[in-house]
């Protein structure tokens, strides 16, 4: 794992190749989270392609699915208890916090924060940046 992101981190070689194989229908673990812009409130649905309603490529997934992989993801990983995640979504990382591991740890606690009160008010998401 590298130390810091990298300044074109839309140019990363994993980050390509995850995207090769989510394009060519290959499993991946976690497809919900790579390249998906559109969460909806749908329990059984499956990852597809579609035109936003400006004729915007999007690619559309399930919010329950991406609350069951984010879950996933931290058990495997950094192990942030529910009543933990309120402190990194209001002050994480420190500002003089730039490693790739603080950046992925509150990130990952942002995203489930969010993801799971979607869910529960059976809400959709959009990416947008």
């Amino acid at each position: 794992m590298p130390v810091e992101l990298p300044e074109e981190w839309e140019q990363d070689p994993t980050l390509r190749r995850i995207e090769a194989a989510t394009n060519s229908g290959a499993e991946v673990r976690y497809p919900h989270l790579y390249f998906v812009q559109w969460w909806l409130p749908v329990a059984n649905l499956p990852i597809f392609n579609t035109a936003s309603p400006i004729k915007k490529p999007v690619r559309v997934g399930s919010v329950q699915h991406l609350v069951h992989h984010l879950r996933d993801l931290n058990q495997r990983t950094y192990q942030i208890r529910a009543a933990e995640l309120e402190p990194f979504y209001a002050d994480m990382p420190p500002r003089e916090e730039h490693s790739l591991e603080a950046l992925a740890c509150a990130g990952l606690a942002i995203t489930l924060h969010i993801a799971t009160n979607a869910s529960t008010h059976r809400l959709p998401m959009l990416l947008d940046y």
